[in-house]
């Protein structure tokens, strides 16, 4: 599949999602995680996996404390392939050059609505280094500090729909690709 007919089957599936489901956050995991994963970086280099029903996880158990960081659980992990998860917590430097980064989803417009980053993203900044945050339309990718090291907006909602911005689209996938997650050095 090329970049065009996977931009428009992203539309499609956002669009749906607001027309049949109104904008619900879990909704938006499928269409994300599967941009992220036709990535060149991703095969064979990358997992991300969905860790957001972790929330539910008995406090103690390895997948709860390997998981948790400052800003509670993200939606995904970006893992090393090989990570392996422990059956206790105790290997802290294993789980933390294992776990390259994360993603943490939005309802769609939520950034028209809050424009300041918020404590769980700052978290998520402080525990896993490197962070993706989208509402679908927006995508902000952080890299060890506060400010994002780049926002690109890919579609805005007006009373018609989404008005989407394929050229913005091209620039996304672009930057997607350039995430150098394996970098991310022990603190």
């Amino acid at each position: 599949m090329n970049i065009l007919e996977e931009f428009d089957r992203y539309k499609y599936e956002i669009e749906l999602n607001i027309k049949q489901n109104n904008s619900i956050e879990v909704d938006l995991y499928q269409p994300i995680g599967q941009v992220l994963k036709n990535r060149k970086n991703y095969f064979n280099r990358l997992s991300i996996r969905d860790v957001s029903s972790r929330r539910r996880t008995l406090k103690g158990n390895a997948g709860y404390d390997s998981f948790f960081g400052a800003g509670g659980f993200p939606d995904f992990l970006v893992l090393k392939p090989d990570f392996l998860l422990p059956e206790t917590n105790k290997d802290s430097e294993y789980i933390e050059k294992n776990i390259l980064g994360a993603v943490e989803i939005k309802f769609i417009n939520k950034f028209e609505k809050e424009k300041e980053i918020d404590s769980q993203i700052r978290g998520h900044i402080k525990s896993f280094h490197k962070v993706i945050y989208t509402d679908g339309l927006v995508w902000r990718f952080y890299d060890e500090i506060e400010e994002p090291k780049w926002e690109i907006c890919i579609g805005k909602v007006g009373k018609s729909g989404i008005s989407w911005d394929k050229n913005r689209w091209e620039q996304l996938m672009e930057k997607l690709e350039e995430i150098a997650w394996e970098t991310k050095e022990l603190v």
